[in-house]
């Protein structure tokens, strides 16, 4: 759990260096709803982001929602916006 703060914490720095907002890559993703870990990946990937498959993975187990791997996209937007404040469970 300590793993993913921190790994939340550096993505919502390096997207803040490229003054972007982590939203904006989700946007073919439903409000209330799960994406897929597929969507997902796309998403992370459309920042331009060097992140490690084994942090990837820690990411979309964290966030898994259901047991076909769909993802809370909108919790980990969430942590990423106030991950100096986000209390992880």
């Amino acid at each position: 759990i300590r793993e993913v703060a921190v790994l939340v914490n550096s993505i919502r720095e390096r997207i803040q260096e490229r003054h972007k907002r982590v939203r904006a890559a989700f946007v073919d993703c439903v409000s209330g709803q799960p994406c897929s870990a597929r969507d997902f990946r796309a998403a992370i990937n459309s920042f331009g982001l060097i992140i490690r498959e084994v942090d990837l993975l820690k990411l979309l187990k964290y966030y898994r929602v259901t047991r076909q791997g769909d993802v809370d996209w909108e919790k980990f937007c969430q942590d990423v916006e106030t991950s100096k404040t986000v209390e992880f469970r």
